[in-house]
């Protein structure tokens, strides 16, 4: 009997996209895959030459990729280790597709870093099963780059001080804050938020400032990393997230019918 999935996973599952890299050689599977995808919430990215390759893999952050092992132009093996090389997208699923007349291929793939496999001609059963079984991985990993609007009040405390900042989003890895004082580059800081009369201190995490923006609409902005962040606490603020996001998706389509 397969196991339900929750009704806030499939919630989730429906607003967040993942980006999928795409290397294959024939259109026609390629739209095949494209339109097999669409269940899943993806955006696939073709690339078919080197060049593309290269800057899909270094200037998006991806959530797997696809790659035939059989590409005429395209050595898969160099970009297997490309990806498994580069800055966002070291720790993707990567999925090769091979032909099962070249299972040989199979075995050079998984030395390079290929996570899972696909014989070819491609089974789409086999595929959406596949899928299955990674996508909340997937989703989940995208969660922690995803960044909601959040004007939360914020208390910042260093080396015995202590400064008022207000948020402009947060994600589940850190936030920007609106400052009224410098805060250089990997200071070590204590936040609590929401932080005031009216609330109780939900969180209270170390941060460190990652860099300081003069912004001329909105003043000194500072952005912070999370670290030494507790699982339990992890996960409250992952759902901190998605309830912003939520209200935020709700609150542009209501302003759109009005």
């Amino acid at each position: 009997m397969e196991e339900e999935i929750p009704e806030y996973k499939k919630h989730i599952a429906s607003h967040v996209k993942l980006d999928i890299l795409l290397i294959i050689h024939d259109d026609a599977l390629v739209d095949t895959f494209s339109a097999e995808m669409q269940e899943f919430n993806v955006r696939v990215h073709r690339a078919e030459e080197l060049e593309e390759v290269f800057l899909c893999v270094e200037e998006k952050k991806l959530d797997a990729a696809f790659i035939d092992v059989d590409h005429p132009t395209i050595d898969p093996l160099h970009i297997i280790a490309a990806v498994r090389r580069s800055s966002s997208n070291c720790g993707i699923p990567i999925i090769t597709i091979v032909p099962l007349d070249k299972m040989d291929l199979l075995e050079k793939a998984s030395r390079a870093g290929a996570t899972h496999f696909l014989p070819k001609p491609i089974v789409w059963f086999q595929m959406h099963r596949l899928m299955e079984s990674i996508q909340w991985r997937l989703i989940d990993e995208r969660r922690q780059y995803r960044r909601a609007r959040a004007a939360i009040p914020v208390r910042c405390s260093y080396n015995g001080n202590q400064i008022y900042a207000s948020s402009i989003d947060l994600s589940a890895s850190g936030m920007l804050l609106r400052v009224d004082e410098d805060l250089p580059a990997g200071r070590e800081l204590v936040l609590a938020f929401p932080y005031g009369d009216n609330y109780s201190v939900s969180f209270l995490l170390q941060a460190r400032v990652v860099r300081m923006i003069e912004d001329k609409k909105r003043g000194k902005l500072v952005a912070v990393k999370f670290y030494n962040m507790p699982e339990a606490r992890a996960q409250k603020l992952l759902m901190w997230v998605d309830l912003f996001l939520y209200f935020d998706e709700h609150t542009d389509d209501k302003e759109k019918k009005d």
